[in-house]
């Protein structure tokens, strides 16, 4: 036998819960959903590389603004002008002057500043090679990347689909244009050279 519990009524027109409507527990708010523990993740790596990457930046600079200063007096105390180390080493002199001064900014990649610091102290009578190693050595890939990351030089005007297209039909034209104006002398030549033959 079947029957109803006369305490407990089904209202049938009640609305279903709808998940969207309910209350965020805490539980849930603390969670992360899907997706963003990887992209939070990612964030924090990148905020943890860029903090690394400014220590070593200043590291670097701190310590090429002592090299820098510690060529420029060794040769001045030498008595050697800077286009004489200019001579001697190839180096271009607004180079010797930004590693004298310590502007890291003013100089090409790193690799070259150890290679140009190397030569300058070799030429003052320096120990080249332990001055340029004693530079914070960055990783090689990541300065390869940011040389390559570089923006190239771009033209001052971008060409248009069309623009290009007439110019090819202005080129056409004149090829056609030459290849007429050959053809006419060639016949005019040829017709000469018969009327020539014919008066003989």
């Amino acid at each position: 036998m079947t029957g109803t519990n006369p305490g407990f009524r089904v209202d049938k027109n009640r609305p279903k819960d709808n998940p969207e409507d309910r209350e965020t527990t805490f539980e849930e708010a603390a969670t992360p959903t899907e997706g963003e523990g990887d992209r939070e993740g990612k964030d924090l790596q990148k905020s943890n590389d860029s903090s690394v990457e400014t220590l070593e930046e200043s590291a670097w600079g701190d310590r090429l603004a002592e090299i820098g200063e510690q060529l420029q007096q060794t040769r001045e105390r030498q008595g050697i002008s800077a286009y004489q180390l200019h001579s001697w080493t190839r180096i271009p002199l607004h180079h010797i002057d930004a590693i004298e001064r310590g502007l890291g900014d003013r100089l090409p990649p790193k690799i070259y500043v150890c290679g140009f610091i190397r030569r300058m102290a070799d030429a003052l009578g320096l120990d080249g090679d332990a001055m340029a190693e004693s530079l914070p050595q960055s990783d090689p890939v990541k300065t390869a990347l940011r040389v390559w990351e570089k923006p190239q030089n771009r033209l001052p005007f971008a060409l248009t689909r069309v623009q290009l297209y007439l110019g090819y039909a202005i080129v056409l034209g004149l090829i056609a244009v030459g290849l007429t104006w050959v053809s006419i002398r060639w016949l005019s030549d040829f017709n000469s050279g018969e009327t020539i033959e014919r008066q003989e």
